[in-house]
């Protein structure tokens, strides 16, 4: 061994043995920073930056295949599956906010918001959850109506409180 000669340990080399002998290739932009090690850049993981991950993670079920990438659950979709379906849609005149579930603008109802209320009632809108009450005649109470689907329920006072 001559003096000022480095003998670096395996998976190493150069003059101070601070360079990795990589037998493998990194992918995705990946440097190797030990042997069989590389460092991954954003967006992706495992020993040669092979898999791909969702920075912000897919919603409603949804699946990362790529980055940033999602699939989606039958129902949604959009780039972190966060955007309902519906079909058809709801149309110029609601909004879907679950899988085929539409809420109505003011004025509007019907399962795809397509009916106008005659009359035009105001501050109507679709019931899709939670108890479902019925106004009383002559009164200014409802009574709670159980086990009932939902449903479009027109306004049957001029009024829906």
């Amino acid at each position: 061994m001559s003096p000022g000669v480095c003998i670096c340990p395996p998976g190493y080399y150069g003059d101070g043995c601070d360079k990795a002998n990589c037998s493998i290739t990194c992918l995705n932009g990946g440097t190797c920073f030990h042997p069989g090690k590389c460092i991954c850049p954003a967006g992706y993981e495992g020993p040669r930056c092979g898999i791909s991950k969702c920075l912000q993670p897919c919603r409603n079920g949804g699946k990362c295949t790529g980055k940033n990438k999602c699939k989606c659950d039958k129902g949604f979709h959009g780039d972190l599956c966060s955007k309902a379906v519906c079909e058809p849609s709801c149309g110029a005149h609601g909004t879907c906010v679950e899988p085929n579930k539409c809420l109505c603008k003011e004025g509007w109802h019907g399962r795809h918001c397509n009916k106008r209320y005659r009359g035009g009632a105001p501050n109507t809108h679709r019931l899709s959850s939670g108890p479902k009450h019925k106004p009383q005649q002559h009164s200014s109470s409802a009574k709670e109506v159980k086990d009932v689907p939902d449903a479009d329920i027109p306004a049957e006072t001029n009024y829906v409180v």
